[in-house]
């Protein structure tokens, strides 16, 4: 009875942990979608949670995409964990060797100025920056990795 238990609680406490290396093309969006979205799905994070979540990815899989590597194109490893237990947490960790770049030290637009006042530029991370709930930044083993992370209460 007591090894049940254990073996229950083991199980209750697991969490969803999947990776995947894809060239960063933004052709590939889709896949990485397909990737995140199904793995959402499996979590059973709501569907609201789950776009916000899929919106800072798109983002932040583009800009690797677009910007990470100059002449010859590389990949990005996209690392998923979800805990299985209240609040729910959604980690999302994207991993390129480009150039080095710290998208947390990038100065947040000024939203309240009128369109013709701002410079042109900046609202993806913005916008990551409020849909997420935290997102970290490391440089090491001369890697680029942003971690994005989402509490659902």
């Amino acid at each position: 009875m007591f090894k049940k238990l254990l073996i229950l609680l083991k199980r209750a406490d697991k969490k969803l942990d999947d990776t995947i290396k894809i060239l960063a093309a933004t052709q590939n969006w889709r896949k990485v979608y397909d990737f995140l979205n199904l793995r959402l799905k499996n979590s059973k994070v709501s569907y609201s949670d789950a776009s916000r979540i899929l919106l800072a990815s798109e983002e932040i899989f583009v800009n690797i995409s677009n910007y990470a590597y100059k002449e010859k194109k590389g990949d990005v490893i996209i690392n998923f964990v979800c805990s299985n237990s209240s609040p729910v947490v959604v980690e999302i960790k994207f991993t390129d060797e480009g150039v080095k770049f710290d998208p947390t030290k990038v100065k947040m637009p000024d939203v309240s100025l009128d369109l013709n006042q701002r410079k042109i530029g900046g609202l993806g991370l913005f916008i990551v920056n409020k849909v997420m709930n935290k997102v970290e930044y490391k440089y090491e083993n001369s890697s680029n990795n942003l971690i994005i992370t989402k509490i659902i209460k």
